[in-house]
């Protein structure tokens, strides 16, 4: 089920940044939107309870979750760091 709020942050953000993406090939608009998709999840996840445990590692008890939890938000704040960057055509 999508976050329809995380998805209007997506498509406000994307129609901000680089206005329509119909002239991009599919799969890299697809790529920009699943990267900011998964951003402003972890955004409203944070919000939502900051300084807290994560709801969707909260009583797992497992560190090996923990560890996956860490490991995909580092990733996902490295891709919007440069997705943005990348699309940008140079002047």
């Amino acid at each position: 089920m999508l976050n329809t709020n995380a998805l209007a942050l997506s498509e406000a953000t994307i129609r901000g940044l680089f206005g329509s993406v119909a002239d991009l090939p599919r799969e890299m608009a697809n790529t920009i939107a699943n990267i900011h998709y998964r951003y402003f999840l972890l955004l409203l996840e944070a919000r939502a309870s900051p300084g807290s445990t994560p709801a969707s590692i909260k009583g797992s008890g497992s560190t090996d979750r923990l560890a996956a939890y860490v490991e995909q938000t580092a990733r996902v704040i490295s891709a919007i760091e440069v997705i943005d960057d990348l699309c940008v055509s140079p002047d």
